[in-house]
């Protein structure tokens, strides 16, 4: 007998638990990817996310609004999407350490490997 996962509706937790991505810190935005411009607010202790309004078509009013926003015009394209290839490549040597972890050893938005990446259709 053989199943497969076909697909799963969760939560932004959840996917960053099945996924291996943080979804919290400098690169929480899995559409932004390494480009996520990210500000910490020291009076909160957040993280904001700013600029996605590049997701929007490129004659939006909104992206040459600078009143409602961050002061600045938006007319950058939205980044490119990160190919399943490009995540195999860069997860590749990533070794995953279980319990309490003092530091990372790749600086990036990958806490784990998902087990999820061994299967021969994900």
């Amino acid at each position: 007998m053989r199943a497969a996962l076909m697909w799963t509706i969760n939560d932004f937790h959840a996917y960053a638990m099945l996924s291996g991505w943080s979804t919290k810190g400098k690169f929480a935005c899995p559409c932004c990817n390494y480009g996520t411009n990210s500000h910490y607010l020291k009076h909160s202790r957040k993280m904001c996310y700013m600029d996605h309004r590049v997701f929007l078509p490129i004659d939006h009013p909104w992206r040459s609004n600078k009143r409602s926003f961050n002061g600045i015009n938006e007319f950058r394209p939205p980044p490119p999407f990160l190919k399943g290839t490009d995540m195999l490549n860069s997860l590749h040597d990533f070794e995953n350490v279980f319990g309490k972890k003092s530091k990372r050893s790749i600086d990036g938005p990958w806490k784990k490997r998902s087990i999820f990446f061994e299967l021969p259709y994900w």
